[in-house]
């Protein structure tokens, strides 16, 4: 099964669940961009992983939840997830009975059940999030996450491939993988029925008739007086009535058909990084905090961490004595390939003179 990632990457919460007889079904929730090296660091076959969690392996990843559209979406998701009492959003749900208003879920069968009193309520409920079953042992909740409408897939960790994605907004991806030409005509011929003007290539498509519009005017249109979020709305052009977290997941897959299809080598060559070289951070523990006052690790990628793709290209001490003229220049755009916009080289003396 290959995985979903949407256009910048894989935003995932698992939960893993430890064979250790000490320690009995007790549960580890953390954040992932890559559960397939996630397990691996877990595990202690791969550098990155969390002390405590090494000290009670082996450990199996029961299930993940993705379709996160942001990174802080999913740590957010994840210390809901970790602290149910501490939460005012699980405290605000009447159906949340007193037993999921616990300080941790540790065991297998409380984690189940709270993950599925946060998927089945908004606002997590509104967004296009789906869950991955990775074990038997997870597939009790799959039912009533079925009966709200949640996408539920069944995998194994043996056949679980992930798609890589683009560190990069909607429009960077749209922009970078569409040729300028295409953009223009498609700007031109395409006008939002709502606003009368131009759609944005961040534009979003009606699944029955494939009319095009502007984001905002749909948000706005499918959202009710007393909502935030949206919701539900009908077609201006089709009359048909749509979910708002359906539209989004066309259009995310249309954003990764574009990246798959339309990409140009050279764009390939000097694209922001994968979703691989973020970092994943772990946060949460759920096991009995350690007497000694020890702290889980933040975990790295195999690749380094995030703040590796920052460090200043290497400078020779030839280029130290050389006149500002010849001096070697540091392209910023190099050090942040997410800058939209070109800026000025700086020269290598210049920087040493403000330094001195």
């Amino acid at each position: 099964m290959t995985v979903f990632s949407g256009p910048r990457g894989l935003f995932a919460c698992y939960c893993l669940v430890t064979e250790s007889p000490e320690l009995p079904k007790r549960c580890y929730i953390g954040f992932t961009n890559n559960p397939l090296r996630r397990i691996r660091q877990h595990n202690r076959k791969i550098a990155g992983g969390a002390r405590k969690t090494s000290r009670y392996g082996p450990w199996k990843m029961v299930l993940f939840v993705g379709g996160f559209p942001t990174k802080i979406s999913a740590l957010k998701f994840e210390y809901i997830w970790t602290y149910p009492s501490r939460s005012k959003y699980m405290n605000c749900i009447s159906a949340t009975s007193q037993k999921l208003r616990v300080a941790c879920p540790r065991t297998i069968s409380t984690t189940l059940d709270v993950l599925t009193m946060l998927l089945i309520h908004p606002p997590f409920s509104l967004q296009p999030l789906y869950v991955v079953l990775l074990d038997a042992e997870a597939d009790r909740i799959r039912l009533q996450l079925e009966q709200h409408s949640i996408s539920v897939f069944t995998s194994t960790m043996a056949a679980l491939q992930i798609e890589p994605g683009l560190r990069a907004s909607s429009d960077i991806v749209y922009a970078r993988h569409t040729s300028s030409n295409e953009s223009a005509e498609k700007t031109l011929s395409d006008i939002c029925p709502i606003c009368q003007d131009g759609v944005s290539p961040s534009s979003i498509q009606c699944i029955q008739c494939t009319a095009r519009f502007c984001i905002t005017c749909a948000g706005k249109l499918f959202t009710g007086r007393s909502d935030l979020i949206p919701r539900s709305g009908k077609c201006p052009i089709c009359k048909k009535e749509f979910d708002w977290k359906e539209l989004l997941r066309k259009r995310a897959e249309e954003l990764v058909a574009e990246r798959r299809t339309g990409a140009r080598d050279d764009d390939r060559q000097s694209s922001p990084s994968q979703c691989s070289s973020y970092d994943d951070y772990d946060t949460i523990d759920l096991l009995p905090s350690s007497s000694e006052g020890e702290k889980d690790d933040i975990s790295r990628d195999e690749s380094g961490t995030a703040a590796s793709a920052l460090v200043l290209p290497s400078v020779a001490p030839s280029d130290l004595s050389r006149s500002p003229t010849t001096a070697s220049p540091i392209n910023l755009l190099a050090i942040d390939p997410l800058l939209s916009s070109p800026r000025p080289c700086v020269p290598l003396s210049d920087v040493i003179s403000i330094t001195d």
